[in-house]
């Protein structure tokens, strides 16, 4: 059942995916820029039975620019599960985007297998160790972060322009515990809380882009494709 009838640019924008009631949540990874929010879901089909493969879409939330970034076909023989596995996560580590600070734990595989997925896409994302500071440092409270990222980002541009600013990645134990601190229950709701509050701030302040995924509609996508958080 495709929930959006009346909305022909988000039915264009996710057409392949047939019934989205059908796709589950991998893994699931956001970054709340009040700009262009953006959420990544890395999802399949929840029912594979008889399979011999199946598909894995990259799909990105987005008020102005909504897509499947990339598809992928996931065989189902052991050993190419896991290479395949391992070369999707290559791939999405290599996409622009820094480091998102909203991070679920997709509930279609077994949570050990989810977290260390997150804990590898984090690894890969540039400005990882300063975004894991200001998580320590705003504990569990991303608006605050949020506006003090806002206020800071005139100082921030001037010190990369002068290569004063941190563009590290984080080392596998710094992003193991970055990883464990997102995923509490407090730190994933105060980010989804922020990161509603981006959406619709930039869907109200950024008029010169055209909305092509409405907040309800992307909170539709949300809640059918990632179970848990609601």
């Amino acid at each position: 059942m495709w929930p959006f009838d009346r909305n022909k640019k988000v039915i264009a924008a996710f057409k392949e995916l047939g019934d989205i009631s059908a796709y589950r949540a991998i893994t699931t990874y956001g970054i709340v820029n009040p700009f262009g929010p953006t959420m990544n879901i890395l999802a399949t089909l929840s029912n594979w039975r008889n399979k011999s493969s199946l598909p894995v879409y990259l799909l990105q939330l987005h008020p102005f620019s909504p897509e499947i970034l990339k598809k992928w076909t996931l065989p189902m023989e052991e050993q190419a599960h896991v290479e395949t596995i391992n070369n999707i996560l290559d791939e999405v580590c290599d996409m622009r985007g820094g480091c998102p600070t909203f991070l679920y734990p997709g509930s279609l595989w077994s949570e050990d297998d989810s977290y260390m997925m997150l804990v590898k896409i984090v690894m890969g994302k540039e400005g990882g160790v300063e975004t894991a500071e200001l998580c320590r440092r705003f504990r569990a409270n991303a608006f605050a972060r949020v506006t003090y990222e806002i206020a800071s980002s005139g100082q921030k541009l001037q010190e990369r322009k002068e290569g004063k600013w941190d563009n590290s990645k984080l080392s596998g134990d710094e992003a193991k515990e970055f990883v464990l601190f997102q995923t509490q229950d407090k730190s994933m709701r105060s980010e989804f809380e922020a990161f509603r509050m981006a959406y619709n701030g930039a869907i109200k302040h950024v008029p010169m882009l055209p909305v092509k995924l409405p907040y309800n509609d992307f909170l539709t996508m949300f809640q059918t494709i990632v179970e848990g958080l609601q």
